[in-house]
């Protein structure tokens, strides 16, 4: 919108090209951008600064987007105490932005407080068909209306608070606009919507926002969720008789056995065993409980012990989240629609760096086998090498990396990181580890 020259607002589809027009916040002249590519729009001359300091996106989708509204409500000023500012649809105490490309936190925060601070209600439409597309933002399988969002837009990363003076919707394609109703903490990472509309249905509620005789759903958080969880109950009670199946990602869950051996005993031990108060466990046990397993082609062999069906039935499992030596301490699952965290005991770990294994294991030995359990390398050194540490600067030593089935003596990798386990040692110097 801009103002004739007797001050009366004119649409840009109603302007004459013989005709001026002028800014509604600043009263410079507009110039009439009317080509054939982009949509129709006025503009201010190359390099002039508006008093409105504002950055309106200029795509041709939120053009449209204004454009689906009756004029007498587009591209109104708002005026606070003398400052200014446009606002893309003012219906009554609500006002309607479209976004799709990013502001800064900054201005979107400050775009809010703005609108707040006048007593107007802000509802916020975000282009994000691009991402929804590309699967950088996505929906949970089921039937509820779950969504993780991998990269969030830099505007909305620091949106972590449903309030009442601000509604956020997200255009997902071109049919379908979700709105968005409960966050956990990381914000939109993962977020849950009570309602899902067709971009018609979308566009002729926010319409209806003056019409006194139609509530204003689409503001009526309660009532959306009503609906929502009205219909997620016949889901359930149309399902009674069936048991509740488990999560696609359910055998994801387990805890990485980490082989070890003692200094006083050369039988080896598995660490991460729930049943034991150290948490150890001979192979021989381990091997005898239901619990050991090869789960989801691992190669090494882990536990399932703490992670029961039962307690996952008729969930969606989120994320997973796990220790530097593969247990899970949290799993964040979805059930009814509400997100629940699942905490479970931290382990101490068990890996540590190899000269301090040696010192409080190795001392009187002659040589010991070392195993890395962050990336499967093998290491045998014996006490010379130990001892030259100092001298070279670096632990020298016979390794073997995953892939290959012989040792290449070289300096041992990261053998000063807390990522190595005690594997084999012996006191004798002919039996040379195995040599």
């Amino acid at each position: 919108m801009a103002n004739d020259i007797n001050g009366v607002r004119v649409h840009i589809f109603s302007a004459d090209r013989k005709n001026e027009y002028f800014c509604p916040i600043c009263n410079s002249p507009m110039i009439l951008k009317m080509g054939p590519v982009k949509a129709h729009h006025y503009a201010h001359a190359r390099n002039f600064i508006c008093l409105d300091y504002w950055k309106y996106d200029s795509s041709d989708w939120r053009f449209d987007s204004i454009s689906r509204f009756s004029k007498k409500y587009q591209e109104r000023v708002i005026n606070l105490d003398g400052t200014k500012h446009i606002a893309d649809v003012l219906i009554d105490d609500c006002v309607i932005e479209f976004q799709q490309g990013n502001l800064t936190q900054k201005e979107f925060m400050e775009r809010n407080r703005f609108f707040k601070d006048l007593g107007l209600k802000a509802l916020w439409l975000f282009d994000v068909r691009k991402e929804y597309k590309d699967g950088n933002l996505s929906k949970i399988k089921g039937d509820k209306e779950l969504y993780t969002w991998k990269e969030v837009s830099p505007t909305l990363k620091k949106y972590k608070n449903i309030t009442d003076e601000m509604y956020l919707f997200l255009q997902l394609d071109n049919q379908t606009v979700i709105s968005v109703d409960w966050l956990n903490d990381s914000g939109l990472n993962f977020f849950g919507s009570n309602a899902k509309y067709t971009v018609n249905d979308f566009f002729e509620l926010c319409s209806a926002l003056n019409e006194v005789q139609k509530p204003q759903r689409i503001l009526d958080r309660a009532y959306n969720k009503k609906v929502y969880f009205d219909r997620f109950s016949e889901v359930l009670d149309e399902g009674k008789n069936t048991e509740l199946p488990l999560p696609e990602n359910f055998y994801d869950l387990y805890d990485r056995l980490i082989y070890f051996v003692e200094n006083n005993n050369k039988f080896g031990f598995y660490y991460c065993c729930p049943k034991k108060p150290n948490n150890r466990v001979t192979q021989k046990e381990c091997g005898m409980c239901n619990s050991l397993s090869t789960r989801n082609g691992n190669v090494n062999k882990v536990c399932t012990f703490r992670f029961k069906p039962s307690e996952y039935k008729g969930c969606q499992i989120d994320n997973i989240f796990r220790d530097s030596e593969g247990r899970i301490n949290q799993v964040n699952i979805v059930r009814n629609g509400l997100a629940e965290f699942k905490q479970y005991e931290n382990y101490p770990p068990i890996a540590n760096d190899i000269l301090s294994i040696w010192k409080e294991k190795c001392n009187n030995w002659y040589c010991a086998v070392f195993y890395n359990i962050q990336n499967g390398i093998t290491a045998k050194v014996n006490f010379y090498q130990i001892n030259n540490i100092t001298k070279y600067k670096t632990l020298w030593g016979d390794v073997k990396y995953p892939m290959s089935s012989n040792y290449e003596n070289k300096p041992v990798p990261y053998y000063d990181s807390k990522e190595w386990v005690l594997v084999y040692f012996d006191k004798n110097y002919k039996n040379r580890c195995g040599r």
